[in-house]
């Protein structure tokens, strides 16, 4: 890898994912690998998610940091939902990541509102 502009393809992307570049303590899997991409994972904690148990039977459900969801995320028209990745992301400072939302989640009306790039050194500084 030079160090001009470029997109990673899949075998520097995974030489990097290799030398725990990215992501850290070993949170990514290789089966995610795309031919350029990544493709992130919804975490089992820190997350808040619809639930059944409010008041007429719609509420919000957290999961603390550390504690484990069990169930399927359900989303219903109008719901909303905050999740994190199970990567843990420290992007090296010679590198910048876009995020996007897959095709066919979009087209199924699901609407994701981040940030569209991972910043140099995201991470890194705890």
């Amino acid at each position: 890898m030079s160090d001009e502009t470029c997109i990673l393809g899949r075998t520097d992307l995974l030489n990097m994912l290799r030398a725990e570049k990215i992501f850290k303590d070993k949170t990514w899997d290789e089966k995610n690998v795309r031919g350029a991409a990544y493709d992130l994972r919804v975490a089992d904690d820190f997350l808040v998610v619809p639930s059944k148990d409010g008041p007429n039977g719609k509420g919000y459900r957290k999961y603390k940091k550390g504690e484990k969801r069990d169930t399927f995320i359900v989303l219903e028209p109008g719901d909303v939902a905050f999740i994190s990745s199970y990567e843990k992301i420290h992007m090296p400072w010679t590198l910048a990541g876009n995020i996007g939302i897959k095709f066919g989640l979009a087209r199924n009306g699901v609407l994701i509102l981040t940030g569209l790039i991972v910043d140099p050194g995201y991470g890194m500084e705890e």
